[in-house]
């Protein structure tokens, strides 16, 4: 108990201590899962009455706590990039034909934006609005900063605005390599998800229909040898 006192401690202390921002954040982070999890096995280990166990539940669920915080946080983090990169493609397309058309990048942008589903629509809005600022940052910075998933969008604007390249033929073959990455990668899940079919049904299927068939062999065999049977 002691011990996961002095653990807690140190702790508060750190999160008081004047951190920069990014470090106190990551802190608070993990900081809060581990007091609960710790909490949680100390107090079980005190109803075991015994300091060893104490200590030992304590830190295992401490560290149930953080691991699992921190699995959930890269499920999210997966799930929002897979839905700004679902409908890339068809927005790229958009934005080529409107830039095709001979309107300004920016304003093309927020054109296209409303009519592509959010997460991403939103995103591209946000950061064409925050371009058409008096003082907002260049497009492409605009539009790296809204998330990862959108970097080589980013990367194609800022070439083309920098060097004047031009800009729809380089969005139609982007959009063309995230249909064919979002291909590769759908046939990579299904042939992942083989292996794990086959698990399912060797541990869970096969036995159950195994269990079955000897469970009514075992009542038929039963019924034979029961007090109703022929001498």
């Amino acid at each position: 108990m002691t011990l996961a006192l002095l653990a807690a401690g140190a702790l508060l202390l750190l999160l008081a201590a004047p951190l920069p921002a990014t470090l106190r954040r990551d802190l608070a982070g993990v900081s809060r899962p581990a007091l609960v999890g710790g909490g949680a096995g100390a107090a079980l280990g005190l109803a075991l009455g015994d300091p060893a166990t104490t200590v030992l539940l304590a830190a295992c669920g401490g560290a149930v706590m953080v691991l699992g915080r921190r699995r959930r946080a890269r499920l999210r983090a997966s799930l929002l990039a897979d839905a700004h990169l679902r409908d890339l493609p068809d927005a790229l397309e958009l934005l080529a034909a409107a830039v095709d058309g001979g309107a300004p990048l920016p304003r093309s942008l927020a054109a296209v934006a409303p009519h592509v589903p959010d997460p991403l629509g939103a995103a591209l809005g946000r950061a064409a609005g925050a371009a058409n600022a008096p003082t907002g940052p260049r497009l492409g910075t605009a539009i790296r900063d809204e998330h990862p998933a959108l970097r080589p969008l980013a990367a194609i604007v800022a070439q083309s605005d920098e060097l004047g390249t031009p800009l729809a033929p380089a969005l139609r073959v982007l959009a063309a390599d995230e249909r064919a990455r979002r291909r590769s990668a759908s046939r990579e899940r299904a042939a992942a998800a083989a292996p794990r079919m086959m698990l399912v049904v060797g541990l869970v299927l096969a036995p159950a229909a195994l269990i079955l068939i000897v469970g009514a062999q075992a009542l038929a065999l039963i019924d034979a040898l029961g007090p109703g049977a022929a001498p």
